[in-house]
């Protein structure tokens, strides 16, 4: 092995040894950040869907002449 290739085993070698550590440091954080984001984004799907509760179908707005009635005197008494 010439003085190069050693030099570039030894390099390599430190590079391992420091992303090694670097990695051993910070997976706790990288595995809290990880669950986090991920319960974070799945936990929204139910959340995020509403029922709309103001809104009528249309079979049922004027199923009767009197709700019909009542409905023109709101919108009369509105624009008064």
């Amino acid at each position: 092995m010439n003085e190069q290739q050693n030099w570039e085993a030894k390099t390599e070698e430190r590079d391992i040894r420091y992303y090694f550590e670097v990695l051993t440091k910070y997976a706790p954080l990288i595995f809290i950040i990880t669950v986090i984001t991920v319960l974070g984004v799945s936990s929204c799907q139910d959340f995020l869907t509403e029922s709309p509760t103001t809104q009528l179908s249309p079979s049922t707005v004027y199923a009767s002449e009197s709700a019909l009635e009542a409905d023109m005197v709101g919108l009369y008494a509105s624009l008064k």
